[in-house]
């Protein structure tokens, strides 16, 4: 496993001081990624991998847990960018459906230790504007995200290829799916799993109810 080195840093000029906050959010992500755990993000820790000292930290966050939810916040519009360009690629509502869920299992796959801190730790609410989304969701930490799987359920519903009962049912099993396709192949790796296209097609067509041609 790699590890995280000390590096020099010169003092930040004045107004740089968003650089810096967006830099002590990367430094945590460095060392959940390197390590798996997000214990790992100490404040001595952060400042050690972007050569600052600990108490440099204070005026942009009051603690690790702070660090932590920012960097969980940042990770989720990560994650929700990742699905909506996957969406953006497809013009067909079950092709663009699909894309959607590749991505979701390609993002869970390619950030493993971050994609687990998103669904461990708990997360206060956070205002976010989706038309769509009754206001519990839509006030929820990555509420983004999940409205990339409920646009693309709408949109399969919208053309007649899902019959699920409501967007909100359909697209809540969906999520419900992927996140167990994604936390079980990651966790149970020598299970004798069928081929991952074919059970993720599979998968989709259930829970989010498409009619079969």
């Amino acid at each position: 496993m790699a590890s995280t080195t000390e590096v020099r840093r010169t003092r930040n000029r004045r107004g740089e001081g968003v650089q810096l906050r967006d830099e002590i959010v990367s430094a945590a992500g460095k060392l959940l990624e390197e390590t798996g755990r997000d214990e790992a993000v100490t404040l001595r820790a952060v400042a050690r991998v972007i050569g600052i000292t600990a108490p440099a930290i204070y005026p942009h966050f009051d603690d690790r847990d702070q660090i932590l939810y920012a960097l969980v916040s940042r990770t989720f519009g990560q994650f929700a960018d990742a699905l909506r360009s996957a969406a953006e690629r497809e013009t067909e509502p079950v092709a663009r459906l699909r894309a959607v869920a590749c991505a979701y299992l390609t993002f869970a796959t390619d950030h493993a230790n971050l994609y687990r801190v998103l669904f461990e730790r708990h997360h206060a609410p956070a205002a976010v504007e989706r038309p769509y989304m009754p206001e519990r969701v839509g006030s929820m930490v990555g509420a983004e995200a999940f409205g990339e799987l409920m646009g693309a359920v709408r949109a399969c519903m919208d053309s007649g290829d899902s019959a699920a009962p409501s967007v909100e049912q359909a697209a809540t099993q969906w999520w419900v799916g992927l996140h167990g396709l994604a936390t079980l192949r990651a966790s149970m790796p020598y299970f004798p799993w069928p081929p991952l296209d074919e059970q993720l097609d599979d998968l989709t067509d259930q829970l989010v109810y498409l009619r079969r041609t």
